[in-house]
């Protein structure tokens, strides 16, 4: 039986879930993954992205490559992801869309954290 859109969404956070938990700056990364979805809700989706990237480099690689399919390696990989979420207005809704889908999943695993 194929999977559903959001059980595909589910596996790839998670996948990205386990790769991010045994990092030394988890707390962080799982705390800015929290408030992702409400800053992309405010100031979109690219900004949302960029106002942190340098910082949360680790979670974005897992981030953009699943959203875009292009690996973010380096500042050129990473502005033809953001090129890509940018074509046109129908697209940047998809991608909006599909973040905040699969950032509800990441975040669903990243709770399961023992405090």
């Amino acid at each position: 039986m194929p999977k559903t859109i959001d059980q595909k969404y589910a596996e790839s956070a998670y996948n990205a879930y386990i790769k991010l938990k045994d990092s030394s700056d988890k707390d962080k990364i799982f705390g800015y993954a929290k408030k992702l979805p409400m800053m992309i809700i405010n100031s979109g989706l690219v900004a949302a992205i960029i106002f942190k990237y340098k910082e949360h480099n680790g979670f974005h690689k897992y981030f953009l490559k699943w959203l875009t399919g292009i690996e973010p390696e380096n500042d050129k990989k990473r502005d033809e992801s953001i090129e890509k979420l940018l074509e046109n207005a129908s697209s940047l809704r998809y991608y909006t869309s599909k973040a905040l889908r699969w950032l509800f999943w990441f975040n669903k695993f990243a709770d399961t954290e023992k405090k």
